[in-house]
């Protein structure tokens, strides 16, 4: 009974597809190389895994090749012969034609843990759409059994010595839920949640003329295929500006509007006049505050700064850095080198790791005043999440982890500013005024030039507010005048002083909050952000089916 219930659930579980790594590497005449890693679990189900190009209007698949995780070359045998056994087709693989197009097949060989790489090219991928270049291609196809728990498209143009430049391209993606980024020369669309039967990968890239050179010529604009494209997706939704002078231009009473709009602005204005009087009333009677104010609440200090500036005063990119800071000066987290091992398809072709600065994890003082409060110990949390079972958390795993955690990132960022109103700031006014009172002292820190050990043993802290304040490099340009044995004999100040750990810092939290916060933003316009499940038609390529049978 053991026997046939083993047998049973292992022919109940099936293949796996845990990932899918598509890597495409345009050429100057538009044509592209294709890299497909598939990462599976194998067992006897099925002799064959195939890949379903169909819909290619004019385009052609050309010097298809297979090796798998041992490096074997598969032998092309051209013109595929389905109905064979597993073994028969063991390391081979070969091209079924279709009436619309290929199906791309190898032999799956032996069962277990494999990973097959699939080399293949498409002509005439980016075409010539008049005004500007570019494609809608399906890149996986619907109702593929099993469907990737995982999987990304990474478009490059390795001909181009800074790759594809940010602001000359533009992409949208449909079929599944995800995400679209521009950067560092590429453009790479990924999933956040396992896709089904239902989803697909459908990428739409649009570049200004001159970058590429395609050599097939389109009837049809561009213009035209994003809106076939945007038909049935969430990207037509106009932004909140669109819709208000919509409703300005098509609803009577657009004078009154006009008029409540001009009083508004009127108030702004009137508004920040007020609010500059009363900084500049209280910056008078702020002395130097050499103490770490309000029990070392650094949200509430931001509130309270930020109220006597209105549309200024402390980033979420300082606050977010001071919080790192914060838990570095606590102990909670420190910055060590580690080799990093190249993962996916840099690691199948065998690329070394590389010595970056991680973050390394420690344990959590709940009785520890400086981090007990919610917006520090969520970002705490964050890391660890994100860091996995090691507790050594890579820039990498970071800005994944907060790509697939969108709404936990939206939580923490809402945490970093309190509202604090101008009446509520002069309410508290000795507060206020001890938190003017330390950026006072710090930016006169060598008029003070005090060397006092009570001073000296405060320091940290003062880095922990001056990257608060956004004057970190003047503030350690002054230590280092008055006390130099300090920036070399202080953890939070080498941190702060090695170039390479500042900017990890900032592209693994600030800026990859900050980019989510946006992304909704400039999505439309094809500069990232979000995927749309619904749309996509008019693509080439793709079709449905593929995977294991």
């Amino acid at each position: 009974m053991l026997i046939l219930l083993t047998a049973a659930l292992q022919a109940a579980a099936g293949p796996v597809l845990h990932n899918l790594e598509i890597e495409v590497s345009l050429k100057d005449n538009g044509d592209a190389d294709i890299v497909e890693m598939r990462t599976m679990t194998i067992d006897n189900e099925g002799t064959e895994c195939y890949i379903v190009i169909g819909n290619l209007a004019g385009s052609n698949i050309t010097d298809f090749r297979v090796t798998d995780e041992s490096g074997a070359e598969y032998i092309n045998e051209g013109r595929w012969n389905v109905d064979r056994t597993r073994i028969e087709k063991t390391q081979r693989c070969g091209i079924v034609t279709k009436s619309d197009g290929y199906e791309l097949c190898w032999g799956l060989g032996m069962p277990g843990e494999r990973t097959y790489i699939v080399r293949y090219t498409v002509t005439d991928l980016v075409r010539d759409y008049g005004e500007t270049d570019g494609f809608n291609y399906m890149f996986v196809t619907r109702n593929m059994k099993p469907s990737p728990q995982e999987a990304s498209v990474t478009i490059k143009a390795p001909h181009l010595a800074n790759g594809l430049p940010k602001d000359s391209v533009r992409v949208w993606s449909f079929g599944f839920y995800g995400e679209n980024e521009i950067a560092d020369g590429e453009v790479v669309s990924y999933t956040t949640e396992p896709m089904t039967e239902k989803s697909a990968m459908i990428v739409m890239l649009e570049l200004d003329k001159g970058i590429l050179h395609p050599t097939m010529q389109e009837k049809e604009t561009f213009e035209e295929v994003k809106e076939r494209a945007f038909e049935g997706s969430d990207y037509k939704e106009p932004a909140w500006y669109q819709k208000l002078w919509n409703f300005i231009t098509e609803e009577p009473g657009v004078f009154f509007g006009l008029l409540l709009g001009g009083l508004l602005g009127l108030w702004a204005i009137w508004s920040g006049i007020r609010v500059s009087r009363e900084r500049k009333k209280l910056l008078k009677t702020i002395d130097w505050y050499r103490d770490i104010p309000i029990n070392g609440d650094l949200v509430h200090a931001r509130g309270l700064f930020d109220a006597f500036y209105l549309g200024g005063g402390i980033t979420d990119e300082d606050m977010i850095s001071a919080m790192v800071l914060r838990l570095i000066r606590t102990g909670t987290l420190t910055i060590e080198d580690r080799i990093v091992m190249p993962t996916g398809l840099r690691r199948i072709m065998g690329a070394e790791g590389k010595v970056q600065p991680c973050i390394i994890i420690k344990e959590f003082n709940e009785r520890n005043r400086l981090i007990n409060a919610a917006p520090i110990r969520k970002l705490y949390d964050m890391f660890r999440m994100a860091s996995g079972e090691d507790l050594v958390l890579q820039p990498r795993e970071l800005k994944k982890w907060m790509g697939r955690h969108e709404d936990e990132v939206m939580a923490f960022v809402k945490l970093l500013k309190e509202s604090v109103s101008l009446k509520q700031a002069k309410a508290e006014i000795e507060d206020t005024k001890k938190v003017f009172g330390l950026k006072k002292y710090l930016q006169d820190f060598t008029l003070a030039n005090e060397r006092h050990v009570s001073e000296v043993s405060l320091w940290n802290d003062y880095l922990v507010y001056a990257t608060l304040f956004g004057i970190a490099d003047q503030v350690m340009a002054d230590m280092k005048q008055i006390n130099p044995e300090y920036l070399q004999m202080n953890q939070i100040s080498r941190n702060l002083t090695d170039r390479r750990v500042v900017p990890m810092l900032l592209a693994t939290t600030s800026s990859t909050a900050t980019s989510i916060k946006q992304s909704v933003e400039s999505r439309n316009s094809g500069g990232g952000g979000r995927s749309s499940f619904g749309g996509g038609g008019g693509f080439h390529g793709g079709g449905s089916g593929g995977g294991v049978r």
